[in-house]
C-alpha cells in the first residue's frame, strides 16, 4: 500500500510542476496569430484552481490506492497479480498515463503504448532492486506526504487570511452609500425573456422587479463570448483594449468596478457558475475580498489529474453516464445560496458590491427536474441524450439541425432561464424581506446571446449577428428610478460602470470611460435629448477566424470583418437581418458606417489596410 501512496504523491507533484511550467512558461513558442508580443509575457490558461496543487497528488494517490486494492483481490486468484514487478507496472503504466495526457495532441492509443513500455521497464528496474527501492519507498513516502498537507492547510489558510486582511484593511465610507449587486446572466439572449415580449413566461421575477427601474430595449454585448463581455462590464473598455481571447487571461491594467468599491470602503464578493471563463485564474477578480469559483468536491478531485480531465472531457464517458454538463459545475441555486450565506456572515455596517454568475443557461441546456417539462414534452435528459451529439455533429458540418431538434434545444434553453429566474427571485425575497433591496441598486444584465440555427449558427462566439449581442440590461434601486421606464434606444453593456459609480453617488471620481446610462431617464429638454452614438462590439477568434468588427447605430446594424465580410442591416424592417442592404443606392450610409468604424479598426494597421476606405 505504501508503494501506491508513493506513486501516486510523486506524480501529482510532477504534474503540478508540468502544469506550472505550461502556465507560466513563455508563449514564444505560441502558433503565428494566437497571441500578440504584449500577450506572450502572461500566463496560459490551464482551467485548473490553485487547490489543484494538493489536490492533483490526492486524486492520484486515490487511483493507484484502489488499483493496488483490485491486484489484491485478483491476487486470491492469480497470486503473480501481486508480486512487486506487477504491481509496480501498474502503478507506474496509470501514472504514466496521467501525466502524459497533459499534452492533449497526443492520441489516446500513444499514451497507452508509452505509459505500457514505460511502466513495464519501471517495474523490471523496481524488482530487480527490491528491498532497496522499497526501503526508499518507505523512507520518503511520509515525507513527501506531509509536504502536500502542509500545501493544502497553507491553501486554504491562505485564501481566508488573504479575505480577511483585505476586508479589514477597507475604508471609511460614506454613510447611507447604496449596495450594488451585479447579476450577469450567462448566454440569456433578450429575444427569450418574457421581460421582452416573448410568449413563455420566462423571467417573472425579472419583469417584477424590472417595473420597479429601467429596462433597456436594445442593449448590445460588446463581445459574443463571456470573457471580453464580462471585462466590459467590469471596465468600461472594448474589447480590443483588453486584448482578452480564448486561451490567455484578461491581464488587467485597467480599473475594475471591483477595485473602485473597494477603495471606497465596500466589502466585495464574486460568486460564479461559469468555472471557465470567470474564475479566479480569468484576471477579473482584482478588487474582491471575497470570490466563490470552484468548490472542493469530488468533481474537482477528478479534474485535478490529467487522466480525469481526459476522462472528464470524453463524450462516451458522459454517454455511459447519462451525463451531458460540465463535471462540477454550480448551478443557480448554489450561487444564489453561497451569496446569501455571505450576507449572513458579512458586516452589516458597510455597503457591498456583489458580482453573480449564472451558468445555467448555456449548452447543454439542463433546466432541473421541475423546469424539464416546462416549455416542452421531452425531459431534457432525454433532449440533451440526442442533442449533445447532434450539435456535435452540426459543427463539424455533418448534420443540419431540424426544426424538431431546434425546437427541443430552445424549450430547455428556455427550462434553464426560468431556473435562473426563480433563484433570482429567492434572492431578491430575502434581500426584500430584512429591508436590503430598498438601498441596493441592481443590475440584471448578460454577457451575450445564444443562436439556435439563425444563419445557420449555433451556440456563441462565432458571429456578431444579434441573437449573439443583444442581451438583457436592466436597472432597479427602490424607489430611486422611474419605475417601469423602457429606453428604446440601443446601448452597450460596456456603460455599465460609469452608470453604477454615478448611481452610487460616486461619478465625480468615476475612472471608466463610456458615459452614464442615467442620460436617459435624467430630466432634460426637447431639444437636449442624448445623442445617437454607435455601439461597437468585436470578435476576435485566437483559433485564426478574422477579426469581425461591428456597430449598432440606431435602426441600422453594420457587421465588417477582414476576411471582405461587409453587411448592413435594417433592423427596422428587418430584424432576423436576413437582407444585406449594402448596395449603390445605399452607398453615403455605408460610408458613414465605414467612418464611424474607423477610430476602432486605426489602431490596427493591418486592419486598417482591409476597411474599405470610400
Amino acid at each position: 500500500m505504501r508503494l501506491a501512496l508513493f506513486f501516486g504523491i510523486v506524480t501529482g507533484i510532477v504534474e503540478v510542476i508540468l502544469v506550472g511550467i505550461i502556465k507560466f512558461g513563455s508563449l514564444a513558442s505560441a502558433p503565428s496569430g494566437w497571441a500578440s508580443p504584449d500577450e506572450r509575457i502572461r500566463h496560459n490558461y490551464v482551467w485548473l484552481s490553485l487547490h489543484f496543487v494538493w489536490m492533483a497528488p490526492v486524486a492520484l494517490t486515490a487511483l493507484t490506492t484502489t488499483a493496488v486494492c483490485l491486484l489484491a483481490l485478483l491476487g486470491k486468484v492469480n497470486k503473480a497479480a501481486v508480486s512487486l514487478r506487477t504491481v509496480t507496472a501498474v502503478l507506474a503504466f496509470l501514472c504514466f498515463a496521467s501525466l502524459l495526457n497533459i499534452y492533449p495532441r497526443l492520441y489516446v492509443a500513444a499514451i497507452l503504448i508509452l505509459s505500457a513500455g514505460l511502466g513495464v521497464q519501471i517495474g523490471r528496474a523496481v524488482n530487480a532492486k527490491g528491498a532497496k527501492a522499497l526501503r526508499f519507498v518507505r523512507s520518503t513516502t511520509w515525507w513527501l506526504a506531509a509536504a502536500v498537507l502542509v500545501c493544502a492547510v497553507s491553501i486554504n489558510l491562505g485564501g481566508l487570511l488573504r479575505e480577511k486582511m483585505r476586508t479589514g484593511s477597507l475604508g471609511v465610507v460614506e454613510e447611507g452609500a447604496p449596495n450594488l449587486l451585479l447579476l450577469i446572466l450567462d448566454t440569456v439572449r433578450a429575444k427569450n425573456m418574457s421581460l421582452y415580449g416573448y410568449t413563455r413566461e420566462t423571467t417573472p421575477n425579472i419583469d417584477r422587479l424590472a417595473g420597479t427601474g429601467v429596462t433597456f430595449d436594445m442593449a448590445i454585448a460588446t463581445s459574443p463570448w463571456t470573457l471580453p463581455s464580462h471585462v466590459s462590464i467590469f471596465t468600461g473598455r472594448l474589447p480590443y483594449e483588453t486584448n482578452t481571447n480564448f486561451l490567455i487571461p484578461y491581464g488587467g491594467g485597467h480599473s475594475s468596478i471591483a477595485e473602485f468599491f473597494s477603495e471606497r470602503g465596500y466589502e466585495t464578493a464574486g460568486f460564479v457558475g461559469n468555472l471557465v471563463y470567470c474564475t479566479e485564474e480569468s484576471g477579473i477578480t482584482a478588487g474582491f475580498a471575497h470570490y466563490d469559483d470552484h468548490q472542493i468536491r469530488l468533481s474537482e478531485f477528478l479534474k485535478s489529474f490529467a487522466l480525469g480531465r481526459r476522462l472528464e472531457s470524453n463524450p462516451l464517458a458522459h454517454r455511459l453516464l447519462s451525463h451531458f454538463d460540465a463535471f462540477g459545475d454550480k448551478d443557480a441555486a448554489e450561487v444564489t445560496n453561497e451569496f446569501l450565506g455571505w450576507i449572513d456572515d458579512r458586516q452589516a455596517d458597510r455597503p457591498f458590491f456583489a458580482f453573480l454568475n449564472y451558468m445555467d443557461a448555456h449548452e447543454p441546456y439542463l433546466p432541473p427536474p421541475r423546469f424539464e417539462r416546462q416549455f416542452g414534452t421531452g425531459t431534457a435528459r432525454n433532449h440533451s441524450l440526442n442533442s449533445y451529439f447532434i450539435r456535435w455533429a452540426a459543427r463539424a458540418g455533418r448534420h443540419q439541425m431540424t426544426a424538431e431538434e431546434i425546437a427541443a434545444e430552445v424549450a430547455a434553453y428556455d427550462g434553464t432561464i426560468a431556473y435562473v429566474d426563480e433563484q433570482i427571485g429567492i434572492l431578491l425575497d430575502r434581500l426584500r424581506a430584512d429591508g436590503t433591496l430598498e438601498n441596493t441598486v441592481v443590475v440584471v444584465v448578460s454577457d451575450h446571446g445564444e443562436q439556435f440555427g439563425e444563419h445557420g449558427l449555433h451556440v456563441h462566439g462565432n458571429s456578431l449577428y444579434l441573437p449573439n449581442l443583444h442581451v438583457p440590461l436592466m436597472i432597479a434601486h427602490g424607489n430611486n428610478l422611474p419605475a417601469g421606464r423602457r429606453v428604446s434606444t440601443a446601448v452597450s453593456i460596456r456603460d455599465i460602470p460609469a452608470t453604477v459609480a454615478s448611481l452610487t453617488g460616486m461619478g465625480g471620481s468615476s475612472p471608466f470611460p463610456g458615459s452614464s446610462l442615467e442620460r436617459f431617464w435624467a430630466p432634460m429638454s426637447e431639444d437636449s435629448q442624448p445623442p445617437l452614438e454607435p455601439v461597437f462590439s468585436e470578435l476576435t477568434d485566437i483559433r485564426g477566424a478574422p477579426t469581425t468588427k461591428s456597430l449598432v447605430v440606431g435602426r441600422y446594424h453594420y457587421i465588417w470583418g477582414e476576411n471582405r465580410i461587409e453587411a448592413l442591416f435594417d433592423l427596422e424592417t428587418d430584424p432576423g437581418e436576413n437582407t444585406n442592404i449594402i448596395s449603390r443606392e445605399n452607398l453615403p450610409l455605408v460610408t458613414s458606417m465605414r467612418r464611424m468604424l474607423a477610430p476602432h479598426v486605426r489602431g490596427d494597421s493591418a486592419l486598417w489596410e482591409r476597411l474599405p476606405q470610400n
